[in-house]
């Protein structure tokens, strides 16, 4: 293996080269293993890490929605866009988003998607989390739908009471 490839193998495994110090970034490494000079180590990093300033939160989307069906290890929700622009759709989720949560049919979760640009050279990222409430708001129908279930409970063992 060459010398500037083990260096550039070395920075990919965390290793510091005694000879250049610790390259900061990838691009010092990359920089490094074609032969371009580098910067003198008391000259810090070659990209500053972004400011709070420079990091901006965009495109946010917001759907709420409601579980249909859960499997062994994920859920599907019909969910509709908060900003009203949209139809529902359906989606499959993991079970391990909500961990250690216990996810039955019924369920109301908001799923939230957030577009971040990291600014000068760090690029974009997505986002997302899946979440439960827990203290839902129930329709008549879906109240009713639990009190004849009850209901029915209770005739099927009310010939074991004494």
């Amino acid at each position: 293996m060459a010398e500037s490839s083990r260096i550039l193998h070395d920075h990919l495994i965390g290793r510091v080269h005694p000879d250049v110090g610790p390259l900061s970034t990838y691009l010092d490494a990359i920089r490094f293993a074609s032969g371009a000079p580098l910067r003198s180590l008391s000259e810090g990093p070659s990209q500053a890490p972004p400011k709070p300033a420079d990091v901006v939160v965009s495109g946010m989307e917001k759907w709420e929605g409601r579980v249909v069906e859960v499997e062994d290890d994920y859920f599907t929700a019909e969910i509709t866009p908060l900003s009203s622009e949209g139809s529902a759709v359906y989606a499959d989720f993991s079970t391990e988003l909500l961990y250690p949560e216990v996810v039955v049919p019924g369920d109301v979760v908001y799923v939230t998607v957030r577009t971040v640009n990291h600014g000068r050279g760090y690029g974009v990222s997505r986002t997302s989390s899946v979440r439960l409430r827990r203290l839902g708001v129930w329709t008549t129908e879906e109240v009713e739908q639990i009190k004849a279930r009850g209901r029915q409970r209770f005739e099927d063992v009310a010939d074991y009471i004494e």
